[in-house]
């Protein structure tokens, strides 16, 4: 049975929201030119969800490993252009960070607040993903909160792959509600 939430869990919270995993995002400030915020669309979304859905999975592995090898093996591109301050490719970090959490599991629910959205133009796509991330730790402790994430995928060797995520950052977000 999970307890209050206690200490660790808040700790893990603040962790999550500062790196990659519990920041919101707001589309239209994706650095992705391929498409404007109006022309995202759900129903465009579902050719990419395979892919989605495997980032992710890489990611968790990584994530409750604390090993970031396996995410930059499968993903390459997102070793490279880390930008903590911008949101960009920080799942290192965001890794990093949680490894002395010792997580037991990580649960997603991706379209926890709106469905997800995507776009295609030529071999670039975007998806837009606003979600919810919950996080158990060995005290049996959990933290829950908030994600939207962007995804930037490129058609290579005739499939598609990630090669850049981007997060909205607390500064960004309290930039956009002031």
């Amino acid at each position: 049975m999970i307890q209050p939430l206690k200490s660790i869990a808040w700790v893990g919270a603040f962790l999550a929201v500062v790196t990659a995993g519990i920041l919101l995002f707001n589309p239209s400030d994706t650095s992705c030119a391929c498409r404007p915020a109006e022309s995202l669309s759900a129903a465009d979304a579902a050719p990419f969800m395979p892919v989605v859905d495997e980032y992710f999975e890489v990611r968790k592995q990584a994530l409750l490993s604390g090993d970031v090898t396996v995410l930059h093996k499968r993903y390459p591109e997102l070793a490279q252009g880390t930008d903590l301050k911008a949101g960009i490719n920080t799942e290192a970090f965001m890794i990093e960070q949680s490894r002395s959490l010792k997580m037991l599991d990580e649960t997603l629910d991706l379209d926890y607040y709106e469905p997800i959205r995507a776009h295609k133009d030529g071999q670039t796509a975007i998806v837009v993903i606003h979600g919810q991330a919950s996080y158990l730790y060995p005290d049996e402790t959990h933290s829950v909160g908030e994600f939207h994430l962007t995804l930037t995928l490129r058609q290579q060797n005739g499939a598609w792959t990630v090669t850049q995520t981007d997060e909205k950052t607390l500064e960004e977000f309290h930039a956009d509600h002031a």
